[in-house]
């Protein structure tokens, strides 16, 4: 059998090299500090009428798409309406952050 060209031994003796000290930091034993989870008292209202959140209306004929939609399930057209429409919600109210 042939040994590699001598222009292949650097590389591969450098892509052994990586790839030995990648299994070494692997099987290294890693020491995390642990951190405690906050705690945070939970909410019950005393009194049942009490509002705690309110839920945004929905569009009216998002409802009746949605009704027609769960009636024709077969209407793909509808329901990549829907998906669009639910995609372009998130995007406006949802927190960058």
């Amino acid at each position: 059998m042939r040994s590699p060209s001598p222009d292949l031994h650097a590389p591969l003796a450098a892509g052994a090299l990586l790839l030995a000290g990648a299994i070494a930091m692997a099987a290294a034993p890693v020491h995390h500090t642990a951190v405690a989870a906050r705690q945070y008292a939970s909410y019950t209202p005393a009194n049942g009428a009490t509002v705690v959140a309110q839920v945004a209306k929905r569009d009216p004929r998002e409802v009746a798409m949605r009704h027609e939609l769960q009636a024709q399930p077969a209407r793909v057209d509808l329901a990549v309406q829907l998906a669009r429409t639910d995609i372009q919600r998130s995007r406006t109210l949802s927190d960058p952050r």
